[in-house]
């Protein structure tokens, strides 16, 4: 295997790779076969199968086994939802199927870098310079309502998140106000409960049902997903349900979602605090015996008992790879993570509890690594 410059983990089984002896990024699979000969410059993650990668500075579309669907021909490319990607022509975006084929002509804008529009819910959030503000597109490319908002957000669970001079109102596909307004909100995309604030307290909005969930009486918030919250009382952390009801069976110093319905806790006095593993129901799963437990992917995190060497462990606190400790660990993005051992490093593939490789990387360079959307 070359130098590797920087990678690109793209799905559960493809990584964009850059060498140093060669320019451009080439398509492999988790097992590092080579599946693409032609470098390309940059490669994005993506959806069903479709990549969108950029070649002499115009993008276009290739397959899982890095074959081409689309020519290079566009300006920039977004990620392929609900049966369409956006592509800019120029400077304006329209919205093609997995053909490239225009379902909705180049004629919105998006005027946030590095960020482009995408259909959620059946509806895409563009930019309307002559309003000067964002408005809300169905399938067809009609706006579902003429008003021009200063901020908003996509939309999540049939609701959608959008700015009026007075606060942050929560509207439904028709483009109607279903609760609001409050002075700020926390959206998070994985969750239907969303925190708001009033009067320096939180409080929460299940979006899915647009109500309110509870009144604002956390001091802060934490690590919401899905059904289950982490919010701070007097007492300390602890988990709020999906019908608003606190957990009073423990109380911890910190909480933070990990993955598959457990959030990870630590306890202890700040200058000595140990990490743990709690289920939504606050039942201890793995005790706070780590200093540290890193982001989980796939049921797997990278933890530490003394802050130099690591070990990786699945949900249940189990050690992986043979309990083997490493130097350094990256966090575990798109079924794989690098570890190092003894100056040597490797792709760790997660899903077959083994190392498939060793690479060299230049020590001193920071990985690319690009999480799935």
């Amino acid at each position: 295997m070359p130098e590797v410059d920087s990678f690109v983990v793209l799905s559960k089984n493809r990584i964009a790779i850059k060498s140093t002896q060669q320019p451009g990024f080439r398509l492999f699979s988790a097992n590092l076969e080579a599946l693409s000969v032609m470098p390309v410059e940059e490669v994005r993650p993506g959806k069903d199968g479709i990549y969108p990668f950029r070649f002499e500075g115009l993008w276009g579309l290739a397959d899982s086994m890095g074959k081409v669907i689309v020519k290079p021909k566009f300006t920039d490319a977004g990620v392929f939802s609900e049966g369409s990607i956006a592509l800019r022509d120029g400077t304006c975006w329209g919205f093609a199927g997995k053909n490239g084929k225009w379902q909705l002509k180049p004629k919105y804008h998006c005027e946030i870098e590095d960020v482009r529009p995408e259909f959620s819910c059946k509806r895409a959030l563009v930019y309307d310079p002559g309003a000067g503000g964002w408005k809300y597109i169905d399938t067809e490319g009609k706006y579902i309502n003429q008003r021009a908002y200063p901020m908003a957000f996509p939309f999540r669970y049939n609701h959608a998140w959008v700015q009026e001079d007075d606060g942050f109102y929560l509207i439904n596909q028709q483009g109607e106000i279903k609760l609001g307004p409050f002075l700020d909100i926390v959206p998070d995309p994985g969750s239907p409960l969303v925190p708001y604030l009033k009067n320096d307290l939180f409080g929460f909005v299940d979006v899915s049902q647009a109500k309110l969930l509870t009144n604002a009486e956390f001091l802060e918030v934490s690590g919401h997903h899905l059904g289950t919250a982490a919010v701070l009382t007097t007492k300390g952390w602890t988990l709020l349900d999906g019908s608003g009801k606190t957990c009073s069976l423990d109380f911890f110093e910190s909480l933070e979602f990990a993955e598959e319905g457990v959030f990870v806790y630590t306890s202890g006095e700040p200058e000595d605090r140990w990490a743990g593993i709690t289920d939504r129901n606050c039942m201890i799963v793995v005790p706070a015996i780590w200093k540290s437990i890193g982001t989980y992917h796939q049921g797997v995190a990278a933890a530490t008992k003394n802050g130099i060497q690591y070990e990786l462990i699945d949900l249940d606190g189990n050690f992986l790879f043979d309990g083997k400790k490493f130097d350094r660990c990256s966090n575990p993005v798109g079924g794989c993570m690098i570890v190092q051992l003894d100056g040597k490093q490797q792709i760790a593939h997660l899903k077959k509890g083994a190392l498939v490789s060793e690479l060299v990387f230049p020590l001193s360079e920071s990985l690319k690594v690009v999480p799935l959307n």
